[in-house]
């Protein structure tokens, strides 16, 4: 009975120190000392949020350490000495993940303690800007000053290339029917990424008809369009808008002339080539009848 009882005190004692030890190294976690840091970049128009993927050095090489989400263009983070590096990937609206950052790396050093009578700023590590499919850098290399591509979705475009539609221009074109030629005076306002306002002024003139002396048109029209981006420069272009059109017919006699005015819907389409030339094609109806139109144009487009 006395070996028994004496086993029986020793299985206790290891029980004891075996639920003493996480609750000891829990205690020394909860003691370690950590120091705030602030990461910041610029975000692409279309993110819907931001994944934050933070890797620390164990055992000589990196591990996961923190995966989380934000919405906001920075991302507060507490973390205790050693050495980590960190990137940013955006979802899309359609929360597809598109071309992340290249990895930065950054160490967590313990300071000497120095006591400051105020609070000091949290430590900010910036990301300058996305891009994809780069090598990794060597510790705390920084990012080119180039200027860097934007994303769109999954696509990122050319530096200089953006998804915002302004233009100035003019265009020329014919309709196969009357008024034969028509030129037309426009310009695109962007009012967010891709969608843009497009306001115009089209002059028409010259019919195939005999009996008909002259022929002056006119077609204010102002349209909502929307604008997607060639990956280097120019991209395709759709819009649709109300407008009236005024026609003046000078008959020859014993025909007298006439006036008339109505509204039109338009349905305007085409292509800009390297963000100085268009192509388009416009359809025009008053419920009553129909007008095609063909039109080559220059424009000119600022970012």
């Amino acid at each position: 009975m006395a070996i028994n009882s004496r086993i029986i005190r020793l299985l206790l004692a290891f029980s004891f120190l075996f639920m003493l030890v996480p609750f000891l190294g829990a205690q020394e976690e909860e003691g370690e000392q950590r120091f705030e840091r602030r990461i910041v970049w610029g975000g692409g128009y279309y993110a819907l949020r931001y994944a934050v993927e933070i890797d620390k050095v164990e055992n000589g090489s990196y591990q996961s350490h923190i995966r989380e989400y934000t919405e906001s263009l920075f991302f507060d983070v507490s973390l205790p000495p050693g050495e980590y590096r960190y990137r940013i990937i955006p979802h899309d609206i359609l929360d597809r993940p598109g071309g992340g950052s290249q990895w930065i790396y950054f160490a967590v050093s313990i300071m000497p303690d120095i006591h400051i009578a105020q609070e000091e700023p949290i430590e900010e590590i910036p990301v300058e800007e996305f891009i994809t499919e780069q090598p990794e850098e060597t510790p705390f290399q920084t990012a080119a000053a180039e200027p860097q591509p934007e994303i769109i979705g999954s696509r990122q475009l050319a530096p200089g290339q953006s998804a915002r539609f302004n233009t100035l221009g003019v265009s020329l074109g014919t309709t196969y029917a009357d008024p034969l030629l028509a030129a037309t005076v426009f310009g695109t306002l962007a009012i967010a990424n891709n969608i843009y306002l497009e306001a115009g002024f089209e002059f028409g003139s010259i019919s195939l008809h005999n009996y008909v002396d002259s022929l002056f048109t006119i077609y204010p029209y102002l349209n909502l369009g929307y604008f997607w981006p060639f990956q280097n420069s120019g991209g395709f272009f759709i819009s649709f808008g109300y407008g009236v059109i005024t026609s003046y017919y000078n008959y020859s006699p014993p025909l007298s002339s006439a006036e008339s005015a109505s509204f039109c819907v338009n349905i305007n389409a085409g292509v800009n080539i390297a963000n100085f030339f268009n192509l388009s094609y416009t359809f025009k109806t008053n419920y009553s009848g129909v007008s095609n139109k063909l039109a080559v144009g220059l424009v000119y487009r600022f970012f």
